[in-house]
């Protein structure tokens, strides 16, 4: 029992003693006081730099470490410092090689800094050469291409350290490096060197004292073939000073934002490494020039890069907008909204395969490519699928003005082509076709009402051209083609067609003026040849002159809505010549129109034929005056003057009309009228007004003569050829060879009061009416002419007597019926 105790009592000893000399060598460790200043003063006197640390252990699994290790320049100036710096060395391999096998070297919270002296200022390089591809990072070009050396680092970290020392392994935990202003913190890496050569790490990194970025980091490295695989992951919360300072001869610059990058090296040989980025960009801001990038954009990109002559053998790549903005893009341009879509990029080249976006709220799509970095040439194609008032809205103010009195609104597609250098706006070709789909313009004063439109305009260098244009209005259809040059000075042309018009012309546009030549136009049976001028293009003024032929056939149907009066005229036959037009376009039935006609043949009511027919219009604010008309018909002459007002539905008019010397024979012929022997000169005039479309307004006058003809032939007067004692002669068959009279118009009958016949045997007087209808109702006085009463004279003896009372007791008739078939009876 007792020896028990001793061996308790003793272990207890031991233990104590044994946890006492733990004690002491944890809190001295292996350099205790002046042993440790000793060791330091050799350390700094070696290698002129000042080490300080607290203690020093060896430690199972660590080895060797010293505690709050610290390194000092010769200026007093912190260069290192470690919580923890752990070197764990191989105990086999120095027993038995004699070699330092440091399997471990362990560093915990190391800290380093570096400010380096400045540099000197050097004369400015000259400027580097480009590479041979366009648009590659401007390096100074290698003169000779040469191996690349590895050999100073196939050996590894071994190279660095005495001959018989190596190194297996480095663990950094926590490190924090500054050098040239920029701090590296929270630096976690392990590296691990293996045989032969072959480097292995895994770590990460934060960048900035005011943390702005996050990297992770994992690779290997064969030293001996030059074989790496690295892959680097970095996520950035702003834009660092040092990368602002890179960018700034870059042709795009990053400002502002946040992103995730990630990188994949891999090496292809000895001098070539493959490399693969990805890139995801959040509430970025880049500088393009004078424009301004925002919004949200991925990149994804890959290719090869050659070390020895610093440039890219080749690479590939492609930028997602996910929702970007462009400000500033151009003095027209100066915001771009809701961009996404996708662009593909090589060396010098940007191909866009499709970005849409809105541009004041218009919806767009982009397409085309940029070729050469260095010219920087482009063909881009921009597609609009909008309304025509936001189109319209797009305009500059002063287009805008304007359109101020118009309603424009529809469906429209618009492309925008862009071809030329960025480099040389001067040169740039722009080229915009705007498609229109069932739209509709229209003037605010109700004037102009242009239905259904549909069409293709195109803008380019040249000037303006209206494609395959169509519209409605005024109950027609109408297409038309265009061409309107860009300069001042140039000739345009135009082509518009509809069922009742076709009109085709040149033009020179001057400043607010149109110089037309070469017009040519058709509308409703009237071909036109003209010259002349618009001006004024906010309240278009038109002054032409020219040459017009008309079919009158043709214009009885064309104008049956505007003049229906035409219809009664029963015109045909062609007529030409010359005319002035002057008015507002906006009221072209108010404006001033001069026309001087002739026609060779002119026929009136189908069957008159006017020969050598010559009539001057004048018409202005609707009236329609027709100051003079001349004609040469059936031997005779004919002509007069009209008026008609054309300001109400209901056309009010006013002419005379003048005859001499026509030949009813052949007037007759031609009206087709059935008589016997009907013939003689005829002379009249009348003068009539009313209006056209309602008889009963008729109301004139006019005096009409026919002479030397054959009027009426009758057999009603032989009674009066048998008188008591004396026989006259001719009265048996009586033929009327002249009559005269004057006449009235009104309440749609013509009225006279000295309507005469004239014969050699009998002369009738009439007076009464015949309506328009052909209805007769006439008071007629028969008496002997003065040839039988001059004759009854030179007969002598009783027959002058009974002559004279004979025609005392000559009754007087009533005639009735028609013109066709007349009724007479005794009064």
């Amino acid at each position: 029992m007792r020896s028990r105790r001793r061996v308790w009592r003793k272990t207890f000893v031991w233990l104590g003693l044994a946890g006492l000399l733990i004690f002491l060598y944890v809190h001295y460790g292996l350099f205790p006081g002046r042993l440790k200043d000793t060791l330091l003063q050799k350390i700094e006197a070696k290698t002129q730099h000042k080490v300080l640390f607290d203690k020093a252990l060896l430690v199972p699994f660590e080895g060797f470490t010293l505690y709050n290790f610290k390194v000092f320049k010769s200026n007093g100036s912190l260069l290192f410092s470690a919580r923890k710096f752990a070197v764990n060395v191989k105990i086999i391999p120095f027993i038995q090689e004699n070699k330092i096998v440091i399997s471990n070297l362990h560093l915990d919270w190391p800290i380093y800094h570096h400010a380096p002296s400045p540099r000197p200022v050097a004369a400015p390089d000259p400027p580097p050469r480009k590479s041979k591809l366009s648009g590659q990072t401007l390096l100074p070009a290698i003169p000779a291409i040469k191996k690349w050396d590895w050999s100073i680092i196939e050996e590894g970290p071994d190279s660095l350290l005495p001959e018989n020392v190596y190194l297996e392994q480095i663990e950094i935990a926590n490190g924090l490096v500054t050098a040239r202003g920029e701090t590296f913190q929270a630096i976690n890496i392990r590296l691990g060197f293996q045989k032969p050569p072959h480097l292995t790490f895994k770590g990460s990194v934060i960048l900035g004292e005011n943390i702005y970025a996050q990297v992770a980091l994992r690779g290997s490295w064969d030293l001996e073939k030059a074989e790496y695989d690295f892959n680097l992951r970095a996520d950035f919360n702003r834009v660092p000073p040092w990368l602002a300072d890179y960018q700034k001869n870059n042709f795009l610059i990053l400002k502002e934002g946040d992103w995730v990058l990630d990188v994949i090296l891999k090496s292809i040989g000895e001098e070539k490494c493959r490399f693969h980025a990805r890139a995801d960009l959040r509430d970025a801001r880049f500088g393009l020039r004078q424009m301004e990038i925002l919004g949200r954009l991925l990149v994804d990109t890959e290719g090869v890069f050659h070390f020895p002559q610093k440039h890219f053998d080749h690479y590939k790549g492609r930028l997602e907008l996910l929702d970007v903005a462009v400000l500033g893009a151009s003095e027209q341009i100066e915001e771009l909204n809701k961009l996404k879509g996708l662009l593909r990029f090589e060396p010098d080249r940007i191909i866009i395969d499709s970005i849409e976006g809105l541009y004041k709220d218009a919806a767009f799509k982009l397409s085309g490519r940029l070729d050469s970095f260095s010219q920087l040439l482009v063909n881009l194609k921009i597609h609009m699928d909008s309304r025509m008032e936001k189109i319209l809205a797009l305009l500059p103010a002063q287009r805008k003005k304007f359109l101020s009195s118009w309603l424009v609104e529809g469906a429209c597609h618009a492309v925008t082509t862009l071809t030329g250098s960025l480099k040389k706006p001067a040169e740039l070709r722009m080229e915009h076709e705007l498609v229109i789909e069932n739209a509709l313009i229209a003037s605010l004063d109700k004037k102009i009402r242009l239905e259904r439109v549909h069409g293709a305009l195109m803008v380019n260098d040249s000037g303006l051209a209206i494609r395959n244009g169509r519209f409605f209005t005024s109950g027609q259809d109408y297409t038309v083609q265009a061409r309107l040059p860009k300069k001042t000075g140039e000739t345009a042309h135009l082509e518009l067609a509809s069922k009742d018009l076709r009109l085709t012309t040149d033009a020179v546009i001057g400043e607010n003026r149109i110089n037309i030549e070469k017009a040519q136009a058709r509308y409703r049976g009237i071909h036109a040849r003209f010259n002349g001028t618009l001006t004024d293009f906010e309240k278009p003024w038109i002054d032409l002159h020219g040459e017009a032929r008309a079919d009158a056939g043709k214009l009885e149907d064309a104008f049956q809505k505007e003049a229906p009066f035409l219809k009664n005229f029963g015109l045909r036959g062609a007529l030409e010549g010359r005319f002035l037009l002057k008015g507002f376009t906006q009221n072209l039935p108010e404006a001033d129109l001069k026309l001087d006609l002739r026609s060779r043949d002119f026929i009136l009511h189908q069957k008159i034929h006017l020969t050598d027919f010559e009539m001057q219009i004048r018409m202005k604010d609707k009236i329609l005056n027709i100051p003079y008309f001349h004609a040469k018909p059936y031997g005779g002459t004919f002509g007069g003057n009209a008026v008609f007002d054309l300001t109400k539905p209901k056309t009010a008019f006013e002419t005379r009309l003048r005859g001499n010397q026509l030949d009813l024979a052949r007037l007759l012929r031609d009206l087709e009228v059935k008589t016997k022997d009907l013939s003689g000169k005829a002379i009249f005039q009348i003068s009539l007004k009313g209006i056209l479309q309602d008889q009963a307004s008729f109301k004139g006058e006019g005096a009409f003569d026919v002479s030397e003809g054959s009027l009426w032939k009758t057999d009603l007067f032989k009674a009066m050829g048998r008188l008591p004692l004396v026989r006259v002669e001719g009265l048996d068959n009586v033929t009327f060879r002249s009559m005269s009279a004057t006449f009235r118009i009104l309440d749609k009958r013509v009225w006279t009061d000295d309507l005469s016949l004239f014969s050699e045997t009998v002369d009738l007087s009439l007076k009464g009416s015949a309506g328009f209808d052909k209805s007769l109702d006439l008071l007629m006085d028969i008496q002997y002419s003065n040839s039988v009463l001059l004759g009854a004279e030179d007969t002598g003896g009783i027959a002058p007597l009974v002559v004279r009372e004979a025609s005392n007791f000559i009754s007087q008739y009533r005639v009735a019926g028609t013109l066709t078939q007349p009724t007479y009876n005794k009064a």
